[in-house]
């Protein structure tokens, strides 16, 4: 089963759960552990290793009920014949004490079990579903794309569930005794049962396959459309993409490590160098954090015409804390305000709503924003620090605050402009970008979730 368990973990991939191959190791111990007959104890199991936050077990639990709840025909194939049916009943009364139900695959009179195949605590059905989903692994399922494929897999699939009776034994039994008949007709209901889950199996394979297309295409288009072109729906869905893409970008810039003669074991150039001597550690390796003293400040025009990428960079950025600790975050429409507390004391929802409640919805007004800002922050400034500013650089004919910009670009190591509109918009009506790139290491665009990444990718290669 671990095949089926491995199209699982794929699933959850394409859903957004990050699943490392430890946890898949350890999804697989889980498995092998408690068995899928239960399913509640299966899922209670895989949640633990699996799910990391609230938000991906609720994710979890809706894709574990799409791959594993594929039919509702669960309940095992019954005895037909009314005058067997009772006889069976009538035998199976004699051993069963009073108030005890009678489940399908729970009594080994109910429904007789196939020599080689459990009837455990999952029941006749659960098995069957199981066996199904081993032969669409044989068969390779999950690479089914298109519907008019739904007939060649699951003639298939059919094919692979055919060894189990064929129609010569099924013949012999119904020839045979009255036991043989009965297990001849539970065998035929559970051969006609297989056959109708193995399509509704094709159907959902199918379904399952083309919404991670449509999801993998939907996230493709959205990173490459500009911000502002997308409609408000879409624009909801945003945030949970850019944590999705910080996560990738926060594991790929991880703390470097470096020769050292202390710190971290470097188990894996310890044993290569000692394989001479038959392993025993006579020349170790060491490796340690280089550490960085780079310190990021943010300031962010959360006006109405930059609200939403403003949005999206502070929300990008608390998403990749780990990689640069040393972060401050400011906004301003006139005064610039330090909101680095916000995110220590709520979550990025939340955080993000009381930012714009409280010192949005204002018109932008650059020169008393930077002054304010070197003026209460620039002895904080060094050489180790990198100023961020996100804005369109119009200032609707008030001061610039061009000379504390300048003042900051002596003091930083970088200070970054990052501008929301079109470049073939710069320069025109009231923006003063013209001005600021005197004062800036680099101005660029921003427009889109793609621009956005690739300059905090080349950021923090240059941090690192």
């Amino acid at each position: 089963m671990d095949t089926v368990l491995l199209q699982f973990i794929r699933h959850l991939r394409h859903h957004g759960i990050a699943v490392s191959p430890a946890e898949t190791l350890d999804a697989m111990r889980v498995a092998a552990t408690l068995g899928y007959s239960n399913k509640q104890l299966l899922y209670d199991g895989l949640q633990s290793c699996l799910a990391k936050s609230c938000q991906e077990q609720a994710q979890f639990a809706e894709c574990f009920v799409k791959f594993f709840n594929f039919t509702n025909a669960s309940t095992p194939p019954q005895q037909d014949s009314d005058a067997e049916a009772s006889t069976a009943e009538h035998d199976a009364s004699g051993n069963r004490e009073p108030g005890n139900n009678s489940e399908p695959g729970s009594h080994g009179n109910s429904t007789p079990a196939l020599p080689g195949r459990g009837s455990g605590g999952g029941g006749q059905g659960e098995s069957l579903q199981l066996e199904l989903m081993q032969a669409a692994a044989e068969i390779g399922l999950e690479n089914i794309r298109y519907p008019s494929q739904r007939n060649l897999y699951r003639n298939r699939l059919e094919q692979a569930l055919a060894h189990s009776v064929t129609g010569l034994e099924l013949h012999q039994l119904e020839q045979g005794k009255q036991e043989d008949r009965q297990r001849a007709r539970w065998l035929r209901q559970r051969r006609e049962q297989a056959l109708q889950q193995a399509g509704e199996l094709v159907d959902r394979q199918l379904q399952l396959n083309n919404q991670a297309e449509t999801r993998q295409h939907q996230e493709a288009r959205m990173k490459d459309m500009a911000i502002g072109a997308i409609d408000s729906y879409y624009r909801k869905q945003l945030p949970e993409l850019v944590r999705k893409l910080a996560r990738k970008l926060a594991s790929r810039h991880r703390q470097h490590y470096r020769r050292s003669h202390r710190g971290r074991l470097d188990l894996g150039k310890t044993l290569k160098q000692n394989i001479a001597y038959d392993g025993v550690p006579f020349r170790r390796h060491w490796k340690s954090t280089r550490k960085t003293r780079s310190e990021l400040f943010v300031l962010c025009d959360i006006s109405g015409s930059v609200a939403t990428w403003s949005e999206l960079l502070l929300v990008f950025l608390h998403a990749l804390s780990d990689v640069i600790p040393k972060t401050r975050s400011f906004v301003f429409c006139n005064e610039s305000v330090e909101v680095s507390d916000y995110f220590q004391r709520f979550s990025s929802e939340q955080a993000i709503s009381e930012i714009f409640r409280q010192h949005g919805m204002a018109s932008s007004g650059y020169g008393s924003a930077l002054d304010g800002f070197f003026t209460n922050h620039g002895a904080d400034i060094s050489r180790h620090s990198t100023v961020i500013i996100l804005g369109d650089g119009r200032c609707n004919g008030s001061a610039t605050g061009i000379e504390s910009l300048r003042k900051i670009y002596q003091r930083a190591r970088l200070v970054l402009w990052f501008n929301p509109e079109a470049r073939n918009r710069w320069d025109t009506g009231d923006s003063e970008i013209r001005r600021f790139r005197s004062a800036c290491h680099h101005i660029a665009e921003c427009g889109s979730i793609r621009q956005l990444e690739r300059l905090l990718d080349d950021l923090l290669t240059v941090l690192h």
